[in-house]
């Protein structure tokens, strides 16, 4: 298959490994991602095929995350809005390059659309759900993880009547957090052994690849458009810009540290964008 239907990188990585799960031992890459691989894998048991279960995989996680951004919207607008914003993540120039991929980048979109939904709901067992998967969202990747907790700021900021510095509440919600990056340790270690649990605490460093290099380049200048955009036509006293101004400011010093130094920074973009449009 050729990787102008794949992709590169990670993404042919994910159906090779796929490949070789489904004819015997799983190797690192299932190991490493194991929480959200076993999902393709139980899909390629059905179809028989790992390159058409990665398609449905690939379907329902996009599918997902855009009715996340519509539910996060609703809770914030009305519904004209809400199906502005959902047709705003489709029709994104960083999701359409990604979606002829199995990158993981889109397992990050997808993480912080359902983070953004559950942090602006206004149930606390939703806040609860959000903490579990921000720890679950470890098995993407170290970055991705890290990069999350721009997105739980947002949810500590709307709420911060509720989730101050010496809450309980919010110690129950770090408790949750280290409990979904336990239960992801725990269940790769069980499956697969101690021998890659260094390998998924441990941040990895690689060189641009190929053409992904050029891609990310024109990333990097429609983004910078639409920041700018964000900045002129921001939202009056009263609105929501202030609980994302901590999103901005993390995402954005990482995203110009890491400028044309990594693929990770293609994560730091896909977690602006529902950002970004809200």
């Amino acid at each position: 298959i050729p990787p102008s239907v794949i992709g590169t990188g990670s993404s042919a990585l994910t159906l090779q490994s796929l490949e070789h799960w489904m004819r015997g031992t799983p190797d690192t890459f299932e190991a490493l991602h194991v929480h959200w691989l076993w999902i393709p894998h139980v899909i390629a048991f059905i179809t028989g095929d790992a390159f058409t279960a990665l398609v449905i995989f690939r379907m329902i996680v996009v599918a997902f995350a855009v009715y996340f951004l519509l539910l996060a919207a609703r809770c914030m607008f009305d519904e004209r809005r809400a199906i502005i914003g959902a047709a705003m993540l489709v029709l994104n120039v960083t999701v359409l390059y990604l979606f002829h991929t199995f990158d993981s980048q889109l397992l990050t979109l997808f993480a912080a659309c359902a983070l953004l939904y559950l942090f602006t709901s206004s149930n606390p067992q939703h806040h609860k759900l959000a903490a579990i998967l921000f720890g679950l969202s470890l098995s993407i990747g170290f970055w991705p993880f890290v990069l999350l907790i721009s997105v739980v700021t947002v949810g500590l900021n709307l709420h911060h009547a509720t989730y101050g510095p010496r809450s309980k509440q919010t110690y129950v919600l770090f408790g949750l957090m280290l409990f979904g990056m336990a239960s992801y340790l725990l269940l790769e270690i069980f499956y697969f052994g101690s021998a890659h649990v260094w390998a998924a605490m441990n941040p990895k460093f690689f060189e641009p690849r190929g053409i992904s290099l050029i891609a990310q380049g024109i990333i990097i200048a429609i983004f910078s458009t639409n920041v700018l955009l964000v900045t002129i036509f921001r939202r009056k006293a009263g609105g929501i810009a202030r609980e994302f101004q901590s999103t901005f400011v993390i995402l954005g010093v990482f995203f110009l540290t890491n400028m044309f130094s990594r693929d990770e920074m293609l994560h730091d973009v896909v977690i602006l964008v529902p950002c970004l449009i809200l």
